[in-house]
């Protein structure tokens, strides 16, 4: 992968910027879910996903990290006809900068495209993290 004409520092600099940009004025965000790891006191809560239908219309997931307290809820409404269409993705949640800027991104990433082009943006942040920075 190319340094695209940017020092370390740059790149540093401009991926510091997205991250605070992205968790002042997080996209998608809506308040909607109960804060789970509260509700169940001091066990972590499980992860949770519900979908009402066969295409995840709507579809929602509860994600805890117990590691570090951050917590999120993912909806999303697929349209039922062909190409199956991320119509409206949202998400509740509270943690770090990097969590909610990364939930921000998933938004403006995934909103609006299909679900195969949604698991291609999937599989190819899968093999970057799974990479660790080999690219």
């Amino acid at each position: 992968m190319g340094d695209f004409g940017m020092s370390g520092d740059d790149l540093e600099q401009m991926y510091q910027e997205v991250i605070l940009e992205a968790a002042r004025d997080p996209h998608g965000r809506e308040h909607f879910a109960a804060d789970v790891s509260k509700e169940q006191g001091s066990a972590p809560a499980d992860t949770t996903v519900r979908a009402s239908h066969e295409y995840c219309t709507p579809g929602e997931s509860h994600q805890f990290n117990p590691t570090c307290g951050d917590e999120a809820t993912v909806h999303a409404e697929v349209s039922d006809s062909e190409p199956h269409t991320i119509e409206r993705l949202v998400w509740d949640g509270h943690g770090c900068s990097i969590s909610q800027a990364s939930l921000s991104v998933m938004v403006d990433l995934c909103a609006g495209k299909t679900v195969d082009e949604a698991m291609e943006l999937f599989r190819d942040f899968h093999e970057l993290m799974e990479s660790r920075g080999a690219g």
